[in-house]
């Protein structure tokens, strides 16, 4: 079977952009658009293998599909969830938050509707969950589940275009259910986490590889012409040859077209990812167009003799493409932790956080790819765990090393789980500063009522806080007891919490001197 080249380097190109997203959004505030490009490959290609395997055996064969899908999901992630949450454990309690929870809904592959009903915006920065990242791995499960009955369904209908229109239905509802379920300067999470919501780019990578795949399969191929069966000579060769089959001018014109919209839409889909940023625009339009523009980019690389081609086939690109999948597992997380430990390792923090992230999620993908992923693919998924090739001693150390990890890194997920706490640090000490405001706001209160009169207030004098009006979320909470220092009497007019805080409108009364302060 034809094996595709450059997706690869596609991928790579896509990691980039969400793994600046993740660790430094303000160089890259449209990174989020990677995520798209992401989902159009892999639409294209799961697509690709199962209408193969329909013109190959006449079935779908889901029982050789779904273990298939499953060993390539899950060992890793039985290996990523035990490590990061020992050493939460170890290191770093706040991470473990809600940790069981989490635990439950990756591996049940549905984390994106259990964000979504918990409230957690995949764009907080201020409160990050160490397994926010995977409501895109629950995304594709639920992908896996349905897609087989959708080409099944396609084949059926035996019509290049006709079958394609299931797809690009399926498409346009959920692009039309985002922009109308989006609300403007709201919290986007329902409509980024959602499966209804945001399938668009693997429904369109399904009709590209329909496109791609099933004329060449079956679907209005042209006969082959037969070749004579002896040659006697050059001669007689040259006079009985065969004619090739003539390619059709559209099919010509498209060959030559093709490397340079794939091109385009790559430096189109950069220029977001510069400029982009969470409004309206990326989901009334923006995430539609990355779509698009993906299945562009890939269909214009994977055509015959394109130049586009040799551009992703780039070693480093095509490399990132291919350990794509442990790497969006374990920056993540690695990236929190790192956040986390480095102000205590290091007196100036500086890029060492970026630095940590980046050498240990490459000793982790190395060490996940070796001796997870690979032997898992390669033979079965008991392999990794069980030396069944006892004749192999490499095999056998890789075993009892692989049982080692996972061993003591169950140990500490179960300590984890156990122990994890109910909120983090900051959020208890945001709370006990809130108390500690209101008690003293009670106290004043009690002592106004008996107070003495004070002399007459000089004309220029220092505000004392009570003419104030402060307003803000958890920033200008944590900031009050600074202020009350040079304003005894300063207190938060009003708190809101992050995503929802918003500044007063025109028509609230407010005292002169005014001060708004957002972490967001």
């Amino acid at each position: 079977m034809k094996r595709f080249v450059g997706l690869d380097g596609i991928k790579g190109l896509a990691l980039i952009a969400i793994v600046l997203y993740h660790c430094m959004q303000q160089r890259l505030p449209g990174g989020f658009y990677g995520v798209d490009v992401f989902f159009t490959v892999s639409g294209f290609l799961i697509a690709v293998s199962l209408i193969r395997s329909l013109a190959k055996t006449g079935s779908l064969n889901l029982v050789r599909y779904i273990p298939k899908r499953a060993v390539r999901l899950y060992p890793a992630l039985f290996l990523l969830i035990p490590v990061i949450v020992s050493v939460g454990w170890l290191f770093d309690h706040d991470i473990l938050v809600s940790i069981r929870d989490q635990v439950i809904t990756v591996l049940l592959g549905c984390y994106n509707w259990y964000a979504i009903a918990g409230g957690q915006s995949y764009f907080d920065q201020m409160n990050p969950q160490v397994f926010r990242h995977l409501w895109f791995i629950g995304v594709l499960m639920q992908f896996y589940v349905i897609v087989p009955f959708i080409v099944w369904l396609m084949w059926k209908l035996r019509q290049t275009k006709l079958s394609s229109l299931i797809p690009l239905g399926l498409a346009a509802f959920s692009s039309i259910a985002m922009w109308v379920m989006y609300v403007p300067k709201g919290d986007p999470t329902r409509v980024y986490f959602g499966t209804d919501t945001h399938s668009m780019g693997l429904m369109l990578g399904v009709a590209l590889a329909w496109w791609v795949t099933a004329p060449q399969l079956g679907h209005a191929r042209q006969r082959a012409v037969p070749m004579p069966r002896t040659i006697s000579s050059s001669a007689s060769a040259a006079a009985h040859r065969a004619p090739l089959p003539r390619i059709p001018v559209e099919h010509r014109i498209w060959n030559a077209a093709a490397p340079v919209l794939a091109f385009l839409s790559l430096i189109a889909l950069v220029t977001m990812a510069v400029i982009g940023k969470q409004d309206a625009f990326a989901f009334r339009g923006g995430i539609i167009l990355s779509s698009l523009l993906s299945v562009l980019l890939i269909a214009g690389t994977i055509s015959d003799d394109s130049w586009m081609q040799s551009l992703m086939v780039f070693k480093p690109l095509a490399s990132l493409g291919k350990y794509s999948y442990g790497i969006y597992l374990w920056h993540w997380p690695l990236w929190i932790l790192s956040s986390a430990l480095a102000p205590k390792i290091f007196k100036a923090v500086g890029p060492w956080p970026l630095i940590m992230t980046a050498l240990l999620t490459a000793i982790a993908v190395m060490i996940s790819w070796l001796m997870v992923e690979k032997p898992a693919a390669t033979h079965s998924a008991v392999s990794v765990v069980v030396p069944l090739r006892t004749n192999k001693k490499n095999h056998v150390a890789r075993v009892i090393a692989v049982d080692v990890i996972l061993v003591l890194s169950l140990a500490g997920c179960v300590q984890g789980i156990a122990h994890a706490p109910a909120k983090t640090a900051m959020q208890i000490q945001l709370e006990q500063q809130a108390a500690q405001l209101e008690r003293m706001q009670k106290t004043e209160h009690v002592l106004l009522r008996h107070a003495v009169p004070a002399p007459p207030k000089p004309k220029h004098e220092m505000p004392t806080g009570d003419q104030i009006t402060a307003i803000g979320d958890s920033v200008m909470l944590a900031s009050s007891q600074a202020f009350r220092k040079s304003s005894p009497a300063f207190r938060p007019t009003r708190a809101f919490p992050a995503p929802s805080w918003s500044p007063p409108n025109s028509s609230a009364t407010l005292c002169p001197p005014a001060v708004c302060g957002s972490g967001c």
